[in-house]
Formats: structure tokens, C-alpha cells, sequence
């Protein structure tokens, strides 16, 4: 059975582009870097590595990425004056909505405020402190869902997946002897990840994330067009290159380009099925 599940796409496309802007130019956008990302979360990424999960190494990066936009956010409150609130609110407001979530409590009446001058104890201040309350718990509340839709959206972008896990092959490689120590029956001789079998939740995902189609030559496996023709799950950064088991890290081929693409070789596509063809 399929099961269906809420998104919430407003917030998430302003984190996914937020996560594009950190992993690409680090330090200049939130003052953090992937090596931190590595250095803090090693021993929770290296098991999504060796074996695919549903929560995946990828989850944790957003999550990452959106603790400091939190944190920025949250300050920014803080340190604002109470007459720029207006913006600030309607905008968190609106994400809330987004997911499905209707308020408590309704917009602070700003102009009300404005006279008494943020007195804090009238009733349109006793209600701006209520909603300010209400909005916090509920942005917590949608978090996974947020975290969730982001994760879809950047699924679909491969070449940031295979940038993503380029950068992860670095940090393996690097820590390869760490990573023997501690997990040495899912590394073979030649200091690489060893295969392993892929669940059936994996391949429908992948499958139904590039719609059914090889990735490199663009040919038909779903059996609908070639009848028989069946696929093969890639590893986006092979194997051979320090590249992980990981679910992100995935594409499906068909046999022929599979059995062509050399094991030493990061190959992927940024070529999509269209919603509409224009032609």
C-alpha cells in the first residue's frame, strides 16, 4: 500500500536553497563549513554509508543546515525592533499555513502596538507574546515535515548529489583507518565500502524518482515500451572512488549502461522527463 504523507513546499524550497548555497560556498553564507558538518556528526554519517536507510545522510546535512537558519532566524528576532516584527511574522505565518497548520492565535494587530509602543502589558502585547509562543512551538512541530519535502526536492537534483558525495568520498578516504577499526567487516581488502543488497523500498524510490528511465541514455524501463527490459541501482560516486551505500547516492541504468560504465567513473544526468513536451 502507498502511504501518503504531507509536504509542505514553501519552506522547503527556501531551505533546499539555502542547503545549495551553504554546501557551495560554506564559510561566506552561514559561517560553517562541510568539514565541521563531518567532524561533528562522523560516527551518525558513517553508518548511513555502509548500508542504504531511509534516513539518510543527506536528512542529517539539511538538518544541519537548518539548525543554523534556525538559530539565525531566532536571533534576528531578538535583536530587531518590535516594528519590523510585521514582516518577520507574516512570513513565518505563511510557512506555517503552507503545511497545513492553522494558528491559535491570528497576526498581532501591529498598528495597536505601535501606539501603546510595545507597552507589554495591554491586551494586543499580551496577545503578540501568545502568538510569538504559538508560532515557536508550531514551527518545531513542522520541522520533519519541512525537513522531509527539502530532502525530495533535492533528490531530484543530481548533480548536487553528485557533488555532495564527492565531498563525502574525500572525508572517507581520509578516514579510512577510523573507519576500518570500527566497522572493518563492511570494508574489502582494497580499503573500499563493500556491495550490498539493496532493499525493495530503495529501488521502487529511485526507480519512481528518475521515472522509470536510464539515466544516461534515456531508454524506457518500466515495460511499458520495451517489454522484459529490466534496471540496475548505480552508484553515483562508485564504490572504487570512496563513494557510499548510502540511499542519496543511487541512479537507476539499464543493463547495457551499466555494464559500460567503468567502476572508476562519477557519472550522472541532469536531463528530467517534462511535465509538458513542447515539440
Amino acid at each position: 500500500m502507498v502511504k501518503h504523507t504531507k509536504f509542505s513546499y514553501t519552506p522547503a524550497i527556501i531551505l533546499a536553497k539555502a542547503v545549495i548555497e551553504v554546501f557551495y560556498n560554506e564559510e561566506s553564507v552561514y559561517g560553517f563549513s562541510f568539514d565541521e558538518f563531518w567532524s561533528e556528526f562522523r560516527d551518525e554519517i558513517i553508518p548511513k554509508l555502509l548500508k542504504p536507510n531511509k534516513e539518510t545522510v543527506l536528512h542529517l546535512y539539511i538538518k544541519y543546515t537548518n539548525s543554523y537558519i534556525d538559530d539565525d532566524l531566532i536571533d534576528l528576532l531578538k535583536n530587531i525592533d518590535y516594528k519590523d516584527y510585521e514582516k518577520h511574522l507574516n512570513y513565518l505565518e505563511s510557512m506555517i499555513r503552507s503545511a497545513g497548520i492553522t494558528l491559535k492565535f491570528k497576526l498581532p494587530d501591529f498598528d495597536e502596538i505601535e501606539k501603546c509602543g510595545h507597552c507589554r502589558e495591554c491586551e494586543s502585547c499580551n496577545h503578540f507574546s501568545n502568538f510569538i509562543e504559538e508560532l515557536g512551538r508550531e514551527l518545531i512541530n513542522i520541522e520533519p515535515t519541512i525537513i522531509n519535502t527539502t530532502f525530495h526536492l533535492l533528490m531530484l537534483n543530481k548533480s548536487f548529489l553528485k557533488d555532495f558525495h564527492e565531498s563525502i568520498a574525500l572525508y572517507m578516504e581520509d578516514d579510512i583507518d577510523y573507519i576500518k577499526e570500527n566497522y572493518l567487516s563492511y570494508i574489502r581488502i582494497n580499503n573500499r565500502l563493500k556491495r550490498v543488497s539493496w532493499p525493495a523500498w530503495l529501488k521502487r524510490g529511485i526507480f519512481y524518482r528518475d521515472n522509470g528511465v536510464c539515466v544516461v541514455c534515456r531508454s524506457d524501463l518500466t515495460g511499458v515500451v520495451n517489454i522484459g527490459d529490466s534496471f540496475e541501482l548505480d552508484h553515483i560516486v562508485p564504490l572504487s572512488s570512496f563513494g557510499n551505500n548510502d540511499s542519496s547516492n543511487l541512479q537507476i541504468l539499464c543493463k547495457s549502461c551499466n555494464i559500460n560504465k567503468s567502476d572508476k567513473v562519477i557519472q550522472t544526468s541532469v536531463i528530467e522527463v517534462p511535465l509538458w513536451d513542447y515539440h
